[in-house]
């Protein structure tokens, strides 16, 4: 019943940023794209952008520099 009350819940979604998170994702999904696996690794940036609000800006920049590459939206995306 303590895990779910109202102060616990409002102190988790003011104070839990998960920066490791996103930078243990962002690395990830560069080791990925090393090894041409690029829509393993956008979907590896499209996990960290549901980790933080900022991670989504990012993955936008990831779409980006994945398109100019050549890879298709559609796949990137799907």
């Amino acid at each position: 019943m303590v895990l779910f009350s109202h102060v616990l819940l409002q102190y988790w979604d003011h104070h839990f940023r998960p920066y490791e998170l996103v930078l243990t994702a962002m690395l990830v999904a560069m080791l990925l794209q090393r090894t041409a696996r690029s829509v393993a690794a956008t979907r590896v940036m499209a996990l960290a952008c549901g980790f933080h609000f900022y991670a989504g800006f990012l993955f936008g920049f990831w779409l980006i520099m994945q398109w100019h590459r050549g890879t298709r939206l559609t796949a990137l995306l799907g």
